[in-house]
């Protein structure tokens, strides 16, 4: 009965978001309308078999996971449709350690400290938060051009 009493007060394992994620979301630019974008794939420089994230899909969010040996990662926001037109985005941050419980150990929350990104379709990127936790909240915002991407459309189907 003591054996009952005591693994009922334990946790069976990580319940918690422990995982520390950028949040992105995508906007039509000049406005605060979530947009969907089509046929866009993401995935990061840098890490080993350049890890996917997004593979080719029609998306209005997704997460951005960053390295926490590194001061930096960088995506490539990919516009499948189009031939040779993706946008380039480079975060910059401090990773910070943090224990987040017995269970769930350490994990990584993260300061941005700056980032760039290229401007073919992107328009503006803005981090709405710059402190990345466990906490599940936009902190990346992508405001992209469709005009940009038709004009990169009517490009590609010239050549």
């Amino acid at each position: 009965m003591i054996a009952a009493i005591l693994s009922a007060c334990n946790s069976d394992g990580c319940t918690d978001g422990s995982r520390a994620l950028p949040h992105a979301v995508m906007y039509k630019v000049g406005t605060n309308e979530k947009t969907s974008v089509s046929n866009l794939a993401v995935y990061g420089i840098g890490a080993p078999g350049d890890s996917m994230i997004v593979d080719t899909s029609t998306v209005s969010e997704f997460y951005l996971p960053l390295r926490p040996s590194a001061d930096e990662t960088r995506f490539v926001i990919d516009y499948t449709d189009l031939d040779h037109v993706s946008d380039t985005l480079t975060m910059h941050y401090e990773a910070v350690p943090y224990f987040v419980s017995e269970d769930c150990g350490v994990t990584f929350f993260y300061n941005i400290t700056s980032y760039e990104h290229t401007q073919h379709v992107i328009n503006q990127v803005e981090i709405a938060d710059p402190l990345i936790t466990n906490v599940d909240r936009v902190s990346v915002r992508i405001y992209y051009d469709p005009d940009a991407l038709k004009a990169s459309e009517t490009t590609s189907d010239s050549e």
